[in-house]
């Protein structure tokens, strides 16, 4: 993206939504997001990420019964 600040510039799609500058996200992101360039996916890195993925997975998956305790007590 052209702005290095992607929270300030979803921030500002959010606000500009609600003051009713634009109707939609989309119209927002459509008039808002500049695109520098696009990277394509090299599957030699995605490959390198596969074990973190799967501990990542794992983790997520033993925190369940934390979560839904935390949900009985909100």
């Amino acid at each position: 993206m052209q702005c290095q600040e992607a929270v300030c510039l979803g921030t500002a799609i959010l606000a500009a939504v609600a003051i009713g500058k634009h109707d939609t996200f989309a119209g927002a992101v459509n008039r808002m997001v500049r695109i520098s360039e696009t990277v394509a996916p090299d599957p030699s890195i995605a490959k390198s990420y596969q074990a973190q993925q799967m501990q990542y997975h794992r983790l997520y998956s033993s925190l369940a019964p934390l979560r839904r305790a935390q949900e009985k007590c909100d």
